[in-house]
Parts: C-alpha cells; sequence; structure tokens
C-alpha cells in the first residue's frame, strides 16, 4: 500500500497479464541474454534475466512462441527482474497487442 491506501499496482496504465514466455534480449553487436518474460501489457513486460547480466537502457526483446518482437526501453531494474516499456512493437503475426488481465 502506498501514502494513499492504494495498492502501487492499480496506478499502472496498462493491465497485465501473467505469462511465462522464454525471450531474448538483443542489442546489435553482442550476444543475446535469455530472458523469460513474466508479465505482459499492451505498454510492457517484466522480465526475469540472469543476475549480472548487462542490458542497456534501450534493446530488441523477441518472443518466438508468440511471433513477437519490440524496441524496448528499461524502466527500472532490481538485478534480477527488468521492467520493459514498449517504445515500437517491430513485428507480430496476428498485428494485435498482448492480451491484458482484468482489472
Amino acid at each position: 500500500m502506498d501514502r494513499d491506501g492504494r495498492n502501487p499496482e492499480d496506478r499502472r496504465q496498462f493491465g497485465r497479464l501473467r505469462v511465462r514466455y522464454h525471450g531474448w534480449v538483443q542489442v546489435p553487436g553482442r550476444p543475446r541474454i535469455a530472458c523469460v518474460v513474466q508479465n505482459l501489457s499492451v505498454g510492457g513486460a517484466l522480465l526475469e534475466i540472469q543476475e549480472g547480466a548487462f542490458v542497456p537502457e534501450c534493446f530488441t526483446l523477441t518472443i518466438g512462441a508468440i511471433n513477437f518482437t519490440a524496441v524496448c526501453d528499461v524502466r527500472h531494474t532490481d538485478g534480477r527482474y527488468l521492467g520493459a516499456e514498449f517504445r515500437a512493437l517491430a513485428k507480430r503475426a496476428d498485428a494485435s497487442p498482448p492480451a491484458t488481465a482484468p482489472s
């Protein structure tokens, strides 16, 4: 709860859908980094990455299982989890945003 008695997640702009997709963090000129996508929304994702892995402020996220690729900006990280905001959707087979969880 925050000072106003609200759950901080209630302030999110987009609902989250809990998932567990294998994904890749990609940066030109560097080896790709494996990740597990923990949740998705139309605006971003929460990624679990190997602790100590260097992820720059801007990267490309690819999720092969759903044919999804997006350019992302890091919004927060604690070393193991990384919050990513989608800057641009590069490719998606069905051209619709990820489903969102009910609020």
